[in-house]
């Protein structure tokens, strides 16, 4: 499954970025042969709608499921409209991509 996480860098160490849609990166992983992509994404920026944008690229590369702290509503639409499942982690600030994907294979993150 490809599974996108909202990253600030595209650093295999990085830590999960809470704001979906602001986030500097989406790191996306294929977690049947862990390959990791770092996709930059350009609503960062954005004056409106960077949640609609930032789901648009999820859509376009093929993902499957989203790990984030929260969603913007614009964002949960673009993801709920594309069958993309969404996934919640807690927001501690220090949560690592490897973790949360592991967190994710154990059923343990809230899908809303």
């Amino acid at each position: 499954m490809k599974v996108a996480i909202p990253t600030p860098s595209d650093s295999n160490d990085t830590l999960a970025n809470p704001r979906f849609g602001r986030a500097n990166y989406f790191c996306i992983i294929d977690t049947e042969t862990s390959v990791k992509q770092f996709i930059p994404n350009p609503a960062t920026q954005a004056a409106h709608g960077a949640g609609v944008q930032a789901g648009q690229i999820l859509v376009d590369n093929n993902v499957e499921a989203a790990i984030s702290a929260k969603y913007g509503p614009n964002a949960e639409q673009v993801l709920h409209s594309a069958n993309i499942k969404m996934f919640l982690y807690p927001d501690t600030g220090t949560l690592g991509l490897d973790e949360l994907i592991q967190a994710l294979t154990a059923n343990q993150l809230k899908e809303i």
